[in-house]
């Protein structure tokens, strides 16, 4: 896989927004976080594998992850818009992200555990940072969710 790398300029801001904004047209808010925590279920059970049609929705739901991710980390160099993805790339990379999306989806997939978190951080946590970037880039494209993501953080302590 290639590695994406953005210039920070005002014409690069715009085009992360456009991939952002393309992300929560493609999805609904529901549908991505449903689709995510299917994921993160199915890679720690230890139990049924996902169906075929499960496999294929996460497989295209991990390539547009893999798209969002890096317009995400670009974003989060924004004073305006992106100041509430800046802690999600404060220690971890997008290339660090887009790593454990892959570890995360090979778990779910296939019989296999993960081999390593992002950053030596813990499952747990990667998996709840992954949540949180599909979350806080839904409320950059729709400003009224803002509040809705400040809500569900508390609610989970983080």
């Amino acid at each position: 896989m290639t590695k994406q790398t953005y210039p920070d300029t005002k014409t690069q801001q715009a085009n992360a927004l456009a991939i952002v904004k393309n992300f929560c047209s493609t999805f609904s808010r529901e549908e991505a976080l449903k689709l995510q925590h299917k994921m993160i279920r199915a890679a720690f059970a230890q139990k049924r594998k996902p169906g075929k049609k499960e496999v294929l929705d996460l497989l295209y739901l991990k390539e547009e992850l893999e798209t969002l991710v890096p317009a995400a980390a670009i974003l989060a160099k924004n004073k305006t818009k992106g100041q509430s993805l800046k802690k999600l790339f404060h220690k971890t990379t997008a290339t660090n992200w887009i790593d454990w999306l892959d570890e995360l989806f090979h778990a779910a997939v296939y019989d296999d555990f993960f081999t390593r978190p992002p950053s030596n951080r813990d499952v747990y946590y990667s998996s709840r940072g992954l949540l949180k970037m599909i979350k806080k880039c839904y409320a950059i494209v729709r400003p009224e969710m803002a509040d809705r993501v400040v809500r569900e953080d508390t609610n989970h302590g983080r």
